[in-house]
């Protein structure tokens, strides 16, 4: 049940905001409710961020419809990553 709010959560656009995110170590992953920015990526539709060591970077998510997995790509360093949907946690203070 969980997971269908987290889709949900990123599903309904209505500002863009961070709404979920997790962090491993020095690493914090970012999803918003806006559409992802890579103009190569067309199959992830929404917008992420990869914080770590004081830099950004750019990415785009998607949420499995086959497993309650994120599957990430960060287009700097062409990274593809995949999170349990249960790392992310909601963003509350924006």
């Amino acid at each position: 049940m969980k997971y269908l709010a987290l889709i949900l959560l990123i599903s309904f656009p209505a500002f863009a905001e961070p709404v979920a995110s997790a962090r491993a170590g020095d690493i914090t992953v970012i999803l918003y409710n806006e559409p992802c920015n890579l103009p190569a990526v067309s199959n992830l539709p929404g917008r992420a961020t990869w914080h770590e060591g004081g830099k950004v970077f750019e990415g785009c998510f998607g949420v499995a419809s086959w497993a309650p997995v994120v599957m990430l790509f960060f287009g700097n360093d062409k990274t593809v990553v995949s999170y349990p949907a249960q790392a992310f946690k909601p963003v509350t203070n924006i």
